[in-house]
């Protein structure tokens, strides 16, 4: 694709056929748009531009009641916050609307010293703030190394409490040595922020420098690389990438990240113990996990489930378990780090993974690594590496206690998943991946 050309994910003539529209949803409409987005669906353009047309108050309380309940699904409580740090104000670019623009003589222009930036990210710290986003006016020569060097610095800053954990930058379109030079500097995220996408508003805005390419930004990114299949899919089918941009390096796991061995205690010996291990959201399906256990101690009451994590799904989990009457037999951990999670996996017999939607899942391979079998959802990335690992569709709740089942009662065949398995870790290696990763970007950088 020519830099100078509209990208495929991005249609302006259909986003302006969408906005043609001014009347607000009726009822149903309204109702049946909400109800997809409660199904974590996504919107079409004409769908999402119906919301945007509503104006009556019960109508904006009902998708402000969706979007929490979508927001609590996905994310839960959680949120994070990043504090921006403007460390430059010298700018190459005529942009109307910002202060730092080139031809604005009133501005005294000024690079933040290395000692200003650790000073200024000290503050920052003891505010509480563990990621800084870093701002600065875009100059021809993309001013990467002052990036690099200001990267570096923040994550020295040090207060003998709090430390900054991720360094995030806004550039324009770099080239791939100037990405590189971020890279080695351990730049958390590169944000390519585009202003606006309507292009008459952009260039009418943007008058002359680095910044008044309206296509640069758009066509950033040479390859995308997608960690599954599954993933790639996504990718081109909802935002519209050109399959020939999107290539698939699936995640590994090192065989060293297995640590010692753990002896099940005598006491539990008896027993089979089965294991969720994950986020409690929508996201990682652990209410199927609680179904598919139900129907598991129907037919054998001599197992324990065990559901290690946090989530906003967690406290009515805890409630179904108690309606269930399953309180004995489903036993909630809560969130394990480090050791613990070590041992969580080395104790259990089976590790489950019903993902409603997974890019990959490292969780299996790690539940590998202690020659654990593994049952897992055919809605994630991972399943596509682990041919002879045990799967069912997440829904299948049926389907993935009989899987459960049959594990559990017989031991042979435990045993040959966990060996087929181990064959397909051999392969399985961050070598192998980083191998992948090279041999890209040295096609991207024209086999240097």
């Amino acid at each position: 694709m020519s830099v100078d050309a509209q990208p495929r994910w991005f249609d302006a003539q259909a986003i302006g056929t969408a906005l043609e529209r001014e009347t607000a949803p009726d009822a149903a409409e309204l109702r049946d748009i909400l109800n997809k987005s409660l199904e974590l669906q996504p919107l079409t353009l004409a769908e999402t531009v119906a919301l945007m047309r509503v104006q009556d108050g019960v109508g904006v309380g009902r998708i402000m009641a969706a979007a929490d309940e979508v927001k609590q699904q996905v994310y839960g409580d959680r949120i994070v916050l990043s504090a921006p740090l403007h460390i430059s104000n010298h700018c190459g670019s005529e942009c109307l609307y910002c202060a730092n623009r080139k031809s604005n003589k009133a501005v005294e222009r000024k690079y933040m010293t290395s000692p200003e930036m650790r000073e200024a990210a000290l503050k920052l710290i003891r505010q509480g703030h563990k990621r800084i986003f870093l701002v600065s006016g875009q100059l021809p020569n993309a001013d990467i190394e002052y990036l690099a060097e200001a990267i570096s610095i923040l994550y020295t800053a040090f207060d003998g409490v709090g430390e900054v954990h991720s360094v995030n930058v806004n550039v324009g379109a770099l080239e791939s040595h100037e990405y590189a030079a971020l890279l080695e500097s351990y730049v958390g995220t590169v944000l390519i922020y585009q202003d606006t996408y309507h292009e008459a508003s952009y260039r009418a805005a943007h008058i002359s420098g680095p910044k008044s390419d309206y296509y640069a930004r758009l066509n950033a990114a040479d390859v995308v690389v997608a960690v599954s299949r599954l993933t790639r899919k996504t990718v081109i089918e909802r935002y519209g990438v050109a399959p020939e941009k999107v290539v698939v390096v699936h995640n590994a796991v090192a065989r060293h990240e297995a640590g010692r061995c753990y002896l099940v205690p005598q006491r539990i010996r008896h027993e089979k113990r089965v294991l969720f291990l994950g986020r409690v959201t929508f996201q990682k399906g652990p209410e199927y996990f609680m179904e598919a256990a139900r129907l598991v101690l129907q037919k054998n009451p001599n197992v324990r489930f065990f559901m290690a994590g946090s989530g906003d799904m967690l406290p009515a989990l805890i409630r179904r378990a108690g309606q269930l009457r399953m309180g004995r037999r489903f036993h909630f951990a809560g969130f394990l780090r480090g050791e613990d999670v070590d041992r969580m996996f080395a104790l259990s017999d089976l590790y489950v993974m019903p993902s409603v939607s997974e890019p990959f899942g490292i969780t299996p391979l790690e539940a590998m690594l202690y020659d654990v079998p593994v049952l897992l959802s055919r809605q994630s990335g991972v399943s596509e590496v682990l041919e002879h690992a045990l799967k069912a569709d997440f829904w299948d709740t049926r389907d993935m206690a009989d899987k459960i089942c049959a594990v559990l009662r017989y031991p042979s065949l435990a045993s040959e998943l966990v060996k087929n398995c181990r064959e397909e870790m051999k392969s399985i290696r961050w070598e192998n991946a980083a191998d992948q990763l090279l041999t890209i970007y040295r096609d991207v950088l024209g086999g240097r």
